[in-house]
């Protein structure tokens, strides 16, 4: 079995109203070399849809970066805890 190393390469967070009453924390973290993100919570774009829940690879942590601002970005008033951050 080969053993997974895991290394947090940034962390980051956003106030996501801009009025300070919902702050995401987000990371970029590489796994094996495969860089990824990952936000604290998941938001549902629209009252129909469900929750959104990003793919989060990446091929470069600036493409990392731009995918989770843009995420956050659209960001709705209905969201949830993602539990496995």
């Amino acid at each position: 079995m080969k053993k997974e190393v895991i290394k947090i390469i940034s962390e980051h967070d956003y106030d996501v109203f801009n009025d300070g009453t919902l702050i995401v924390f987000g990371k970029i973290y590489t796994v094996n070399e495969h860089i990824y993100w990952d936000v604290d919570h998941y938001y549902k774009p629209s009252p129909i849809a469900g929750y959104y829940l990003p793919s989060k690879s990446s091929s470069s942590i600036e493409s990392a970066e731009r995918s989770m601002r843009a995420y956050l970005s659209a960001f709705s008033d209905d969201y949830i805890v993602n539990e496995n951050y």
